[in-house]
């Protein structure tokens, strides 16, 4: 029998700029909702983005009205609302919603995706972000087709180990990343990289034009924004697409429209903050119908960099800003 929830617990609230510990009572799932008792959490660039103020939480995603850091997770439900259809008490489930930072969480049934047995919770914690904006950006607003050539810009992001691994699951007959650390382009390959690029280098455009046989990428996954996104223009093929995802490397970019029309590609930017509920929730279920087979088989996998203790919430926070990270950084709640 499962043992009923505490009536506090540790969560990392939002105060004056900050995290801060703090003890607080464990939510009560409403109708729709479960409760889950988090066994890890991962990290994102988001996370510490809100803290500045330069990155605004969609409502839609929030577990609850007290400002609870953390975006991504993984655990055990350990309640179930009344109108809750089929998860059941027991369940491990991952997740993408607002406090995830806490020994428990409420959130709607709609929000969760079902953990593969093969997946630890280390690894399930760093999955459901990047695996909803990845399959997002590459499936929904970039339409990849079988045979077609896909280059990820920050390739060795959390988010973009996950990209290179989508693209190459889906059929993409080249997949180009890229990295500007050389020990980072050359641990790549693993996760479905054909040709590792650097974009500090002036000619990295030509680079992969060459990898396409001059085609150019028929699909670019923008994490990084600023000059990449203009150089990108040059590597893309004419008709083809550039979703933009992120700014690593600059919120800001001064586009040649002329070449933008005469190469006729087409320029999405995405995001999830302004997105409504049911959008939220039916991109959820299409990922975790989509990805579960190649989950479960092993064939799609997050990067873990390192893992801290949930108490040193914040040492992890400064790993992840030192730009060290190959892939995600987790924290164990055990």
């Amino acid at each position: 029998m499962a043992q009923p929830p505490p009536a506090t617990m540790r969560a990392i609230a939002i105060r004056d700029g900050g995290w801060r510990f703090e003890e607080v009572p464990v939510p009560v799932p409403g109708p729709d909702q479960v409760l889950v008792r988090t066994h890890a959490a991962a990290l994102n660039r988001a996370d510490l983005l809100v803290l500045d103020g330069s990155y605004t939480v969609n409502p839609a995603l929030a577990a609850r009205e007290q400002p609870i850091a953390g975006m991504d997770g993984m655990g055990e439900v350990a309640a179930v609302g009344k109108r809750v259809p089929t998860t059941s008490v027991g369940d491990r489930v991952m997740y993408m919603a607002t406090s995830a930072f806490a020994d428990f969480i409420a959130i709607d049934h709609r929000l969760l995706m079902p953990v593969p047995l093969t997946l630890s919770a280390v690894q399930a914690a760093a999955t459901p972000s990047a695996a909803i904006t990845e399959y997002d950006a590459l499936i929904v607003q970039g339409g990849l087709r079988e045979g077609q050539h896909v280059l990820v810009l920050g390739a060795a992001t959390g988010v973009g180990v996950l990209a290179t691994q989508i693209a190459h699951y889906a059929g993409a007959a080249t997949v180009i990343g890229s990295s500007t650390d050389p020990v980072k382009r050359t641990r790549l390959d693993r996760y479905g990289v054909h040709v590792a690029i650097d974009t500090r280098r002036p000619d990295w455009a030509a680079t992969v034009l060459d990898a396409t046989g001059g085609h150019g990428a028929d699909l670019v996954i923008d994490h990084l924004g600023g000059n990449a996104l203009v150089q990108a223009l040059s590597a893309t093929a004419v008709g083809g697409t550039i979703v933009h995802l992120g700014h690593l490397a600059g919120r800001h970019a001064e586009i040649d429209l002329d070449q933008l029309g005469r190469r006729r590609v087409r320029l999405i930017g995405s995001t999830f903050r302004t997105r409504t509920r049911e959008e939220l929730f039916a991109i959820a279920a299409e990922t975790a119908s989509a990805l579960r087979p190649a989950l479960t088989e092993g064939a799609i996998a997050p990067a873990v960099d390192r893992v801290f203790p949930f108490s040193q919430a914040e040492y992890a926070a400064a790993y992840l800003t030192s730009g060290q990270a190959f892939g995600k950084v987790v924290l164990d709640f055990a």
